[in-house]
């Protein structure tokens, strides 16, 4: 077994198949490699517990969100798994707290719907 100080860092990240095009996660996972990270994919279908343990997770979670808001099963069971992770493990560093990630995604939904306003006024 590795010594803790020498061990590999693991970084969890969820990310759409778009997302993971855009950030070119195959180029990613090599860079980390060279550097002793291991970039790991979390399979929102299967207990992170299981997957673990992450010193970082990276997420793009708001268009799950999104989902769960709109009474989708999968997505909210995947935010309630990845949100119990993040509770139980406060060892682990997330890149994006929640917190900000739903604000941002209430933020966007009150512009849309101010948006709709205007154009029902004719504007």
């Amino acid at each position: 077994m590795d010594h803790p100080l020498t061990r590999t860092k693991v970084v969890g990240y969820w990310f759409n198949e778009k997302k993971c095009q855009k950030f070119g996660v195959a180029e990613l996972k090599a860079t980390c490699k060279r550097r002793g990270i291991e970039l790991v994919k979390i399979d929102m279908s299967s207990p992170m517990e299981d997957q673990g343990p992450f010193d970082l997770l990276l997420h793009k979670l708001t268009a799950l969100y999104a989902q769960a808001r709109n009474d989708d099963p999968k997505a909210v069971a995947a935010i309630k798994m990845f949100e119990n992770y993040i509770k139980d493990h406060p060892e682990t560093s997330v890149m994006d707290p929640l917190p900000g990630v739903l604000r941002l995604l209430l933020r966007n939904q009150t512009y849309d719907l101010l948006r709709q306003c205007f154009k029902q006024d004719g504007k």
